[in-house]
């Protein structure tokens, strides 16, 4: 009975994220095809963003308030309706301002949306099967990834921005009825007196749980780091490197994006048993010191190896293969020991919390990564990157050496 519950809600969040990748590419489109600004798409990438990363935290108070499931199944819903309307009243005729107020109002939805499907997974299944459990739903994410941007750019093409409009609300309308039909204990008991006070308390709490929780807080920091260092040279610096220097065409550049995809689906179909009863002390350590070793190759190609292009876009090629399995096996890792080790009362504000400030790293990485493949040879950021991950492997075995994880 748990795993059919469990395979309903994975069901229901493949179907959504099929049709949020295909919206996602088909609005990129419209607005290229329409606006030819590139700054005006870039704030839309923007606007779906920030509110995940400033709403995280605070909507995580309210996974913890309300009935996991209902609350899930009404956050679709409203999606689905939201996005009904909008083709209904609109059609191919989306302004500016729809446009963002639809990413927004998204944007705001997934805040809650994602800590929603995190604190429910450990409800769904048996505590020993929480790797393989979150290896199917990361896995399930990464197949939308590549399914929803070809379909959403098929579909667009051929029938406009109002036919992925009513397939995207289609896809969380009847993910809420999956999820409606989930059968899980319910577990809490709604207080009728919240209010502002209880909930800056109760978001309060969850800031003193990861402060006061040493091991957490080490876990965390490294993934803010990890993520830091990681994202700033995979989305910033491989592709500099690839247009600016190797001059790849676009198709070409396309296939490397792909490859870092291909990995994560790799390692995900490994991460069971790569991850299974290993302890996170030993395991996320050597993880981390092998990607930095990939970042290390990546800084001796740009050495040796930037005038025999079609070699080093290969051996680039298959490192961001190698990047994939890894950081997606990490993902898995830290998620089950987050799962395992948080309260069940706090997870929704805990992993909120968590969520934002790791979320947060993404764009601060850009920025700095930006700034230094401007200002020094392409191979030192990547050989910082090398430094920079070996040093958080080494801090957190330190931290950690110790405890019982």
């Amino acid at each position: 009975m748990k795993k059919n519950n469990y395979y309903k809600l994975v069901s229901a969040k493949f179907l959504s994220i099929i049709g949020t990748y295909m919206q996602s590419t088909a609005f990129s489109l419209y607005i290229i095809d329409t606006l030819h600004d590139s700054l005006i798409f870039a704030t839309i990438l923007m606007s779906a963003l920030l509110p995940k990363i400033i709403l995280g935290p605070l909507g995580g108070v309210f996974v913890d308030w309300f009935d996991r499931k209902k609350f899930l199944v009404v956050i679709d819903l409203i999606s689905g309706v939201l996005l009904l309307i909008s083709a209904l009243v609109y059609g191919n005729n989306l302004s500016l301002p729809i446009i963002y107020f639809i990413c927004i109002s998204l944007g705001i939805m997934n805040s809650v949306d994602e800590p929603l499907v995190v604190a429910l997974i450990p409800s769904l299944v048996e505590k020993e099967k929480l790797v393989t459990a979150n290896s199917i739903n990361m896995f399930s994410t990464a197949l939308g990834n590549i399914i929803g941007p070809i379909l959403g750019a098929v579909v667009y093409s051929s029938f406009g921005i109002d036919t992925i409009l009513y397939i995207n609300a289609s896809s969380f309308i009847i993910g809420a009825i999956l999820e409606f039909m989930i059968n899980i204990e319910n577990k809490k008991k709604i207080s009728q007196s919240k209010t502002i006070f209880n909930f800056l308390e109760d978001f309060k709490a969850g800031l003193i749980y990861i402060v006061r929780n040493r091991i957490i807080l080490v876990i965390v920091v490294s993934i803010f780091f990890q993520n830091f260092f990681f994202n700033g040279a995979t989305t910033v610096g491989v592709p500099f490197l690839a247009k600016q220097i190797l001059k790849v065409s676009n198709a070409e550049f396309a296939i490397l994006e792909t490859t870092l995809i291909v990995g994560s689906i790799f390692g995900l179909l490994v991460a069971s048993n790569l991850i299974k009863d290993k302890p996170l002390a030993s395991l996320f350590p050597k993880l981390l010191f092998v990607i930095s070793v990939c970042f290390l190759m990546i800084g001796l190609i740009c050495i040796f190896l930037l005038k025999k292009q079609l070699m080093a876009y290969v051996f680039i090629a298959i490192i961001y293969i190698c990047l994939g399995m890894l950081s997606m096996n990490v993902n898995v890792l830290f998620q089950t020991e987050m799962q395992k080790i948080v309260d069940e009362s706090m997870f929704g504000r805990v992993s909120s919390l968590i969520l934002s400030l790791i979320m947060s790293s993404i764009p601060l990485g850009q920025l700095v990564y930006g700034y230094l493949f401007k200002v020094v040879s392409p191979s030192i950021p990547f050989l910082v990157t090398f430094i920079a991950i070996c040093c958080v492997s080494t801090l957190f075995s330190l931290s950690l050496r110790n405890s019982e994880l």
